[in-house]
């Protein structure tokens, strides 16, 4: 996957694993896993970004 000094604050990363897309993101050091897409844009999450734990896609 990486090590956490592979993810800047406010960046993001996807993986698979199995069948599904997951995006990583560093929020201010802790690092969130989601499922990687945005169900209203039909887009990838990792496009966007997240700070103060708001998720934004693009």
């Amino acid at each position: 996957m990486g090590k956490l000094s592979d993810f800047l604050p406010g960046s993001a990363l996807e993986k698979r694993i199995l069948a599904r897309r997951i995006a990583v993101f560093n929020d201010n050091g802790k690092l969130y896993g989601i499922e990687s897409d945005c169900k209203h844009m039909r887009a990838s999450l990792v496009g966007g970004g997240v700070l103060d734990g708001v998720l934004t896609c693009k």
